[in-house]
């Protein structure tokens, strides 16, 4: 189960992170500005990536997750396609809209799946697990896709029925979208998992009830997490705020990566992808497993804030060597920092998920899980892409300046996250002992 959901979950960021490869070309044919660029990378799929995982996360926590996640499937690989339709900047921009409502759907229904399959003392290697799709997914698209661009880009347009000629950049969206409904396929024969507590009507095989009994279990499912939402109000504000400030300088770099290598060293699209890549497949999955295993292995010698513990330490490291790397003069000595770069930035994407979870009661899993998911992807994938564009546009006035944006980036970034994690520590503590006392 795990294994195909984490395919799903490389699927979704080829999907998302190839636009980052077709900068140049979408910029000279859509005639958009550096900061609508900004905006393409991050604003509208973190708006709706955001606001869509809500429901979802209800739906998640009644319905069959396997058939949530098949659906939204199905839906992100269709809208990727039809990117290549775009003829405009406002026809990519709802087109990508459309590829974050479906990507909404993954994660609370696979975070649910997953926290109900296993053990607590395996929750953060099995979700480090899953989170590997994060890097082998943006690893493929920087690889692979740098590969197909310079491949597709030796033909000056594709005929595709249907849609007429293509431009090399939209038959890449075609090229990345299609294998997506195969997936979809296969995650829709996966188990559904038996809910560890308080086990959902629908999926009791028990008669369905009474209108008023649904509606006041539905009422009571509301405020248990209203309740839990106020109770521990201060540990989720300052945990979110630090996840989502890690998450702000991690989609930052990687939207705007290739881009940094192909305008401060010279590099091809093929080259800032192969070397981008190559990092995020080997140093980043070795990263996402190590924090796993260190979280699972400090929890079973009697830490109870692990995962806060393995966050902290992939916060300070990253941020120092992330502050470095695009301030180096050679493009071998920015790539070289960038491989350390690679592997405390893989830290927190297990170990963050199994401590949200961890505090989390069964009913209110999948909607809490949404409303984190909310609010870290609605600040990081918005804010990282686009505070890199502004610095470069609107404070340096010149593109070759985009390395002092990234260095900006990671230092404040950083900062802030390791501030509100360290807040969060004591808080997460005692909403740890009282779910399980």
């Amino acid at each position: 189960m795990v294994a195909i959901l984490t395919i799903a979950n490389a699927s979704a960021f080829v999907d998302r992170f190839v636009l980052a490869l077709l900068v140049t070309p979408i910029r000279a044919d859509l005639h958009v500005s550096e900061t609508q660029m900004g905006l393409l990378l991050g604003l509208p799929f973190a708006l709706f990536y955001a606001v869509a995982g809500v429901p979802i996360g209800w739906l998640a926590d009644r319905k069959s997750r396997r058939g949530i996640i098949a659906a939204s499937i199905a839906v992100w690989s269709v809208t990727t396609m039809s990117c290549a339709a775009a003829r405009s900047f406002g026809a990519l921009f709802l087109a990508r809209m459309g590829v974050a409502i479906g990507e909404a759907g993954l994660w609370p229904a696979a975070y649910s799946m997953i926290a109900d399959a296993f053990p607590p003392r395996r929750l953060a290697t099995a979700m480090s697990t899953f989170s590997l799709g994060i890097f082998l997914g943006a690893g493929t698209a920087n690889v692979v896709g740098g590969a197909l661009v310079a491949a597709i880009g030796a033909a000056t347009a594709w005929s595709v029925p249907l849609l007429g000629e293509l431009k090399p950049w939209q038959a890449m969206f075609l090229a990345v979208g299609a294998p997506g409904l195969v997936i979809a396929m296969v995650t829709g024969l996966l188990p559904e998992p038996r809910r560890r507590s308080a086990v959902i009507r629908s999926e009791a095989k028990e008669p369905l009830a009474p209108a008023k009994q649904v509606l006041r279990s539905a009422q009571d499912d509301k405020e248990e997490l209203l309740a839990f939402l106020r109770r521990h109000r201060f540990m989720l504000a300052t945990f979110t705020l630090g996840v989502a400030s890690f998450a702000t300088v991690n989609n930052g770099i990687a939207s705007w990566l290739p881009t940094f290598f192909q305008r401060t060293h010279g590099w091809s699209t093929a080259q800032a992808g192969l070397v981008a890549g190559t990092f995020t497949i080997t140093i980043g999955v070795a990263g996402a497993l190590f924090g796993g295993w260190w979280a699972d292995r400090m929890r079973g010698r009697g830490r109870a804030d692990a995962d806060l513990v393995v966050f902290l330490a992939g916060s300070l490291a990253m941020g120092v060597a992330a502050t470095l790397f695009p301030l180096m003069p050679t493009g071998v000595g920015a790539a070289a920092v960038l491989a350390v770069v690679n592997f405390p930035a893989a830290f927190p994407f297990g170990v963050t998920a199994a401590a949200i979870n961890g505090v989390a009661p069964n009913r209110i899993r999948g909607r809490l899980s949404a409303l984190f998911l909310m609010v870290t992807n609605l600040l990081g994938l918005a804010l990282g892409p686009w505070v890199v564009a502004l610095l470069t546009e609107r404070l340096f006035h010149d593109d070759l300046s985009i390395r002092y944006s990234l260095a900006i980036l990671a230092a404040v970034g950083h900062g802030l996250a390791l501030a509100c994690m360290l807040a969060a520590r004591r808080p997460y503590r005692a909403a740890l002992a009282e779910a399980r006392a």
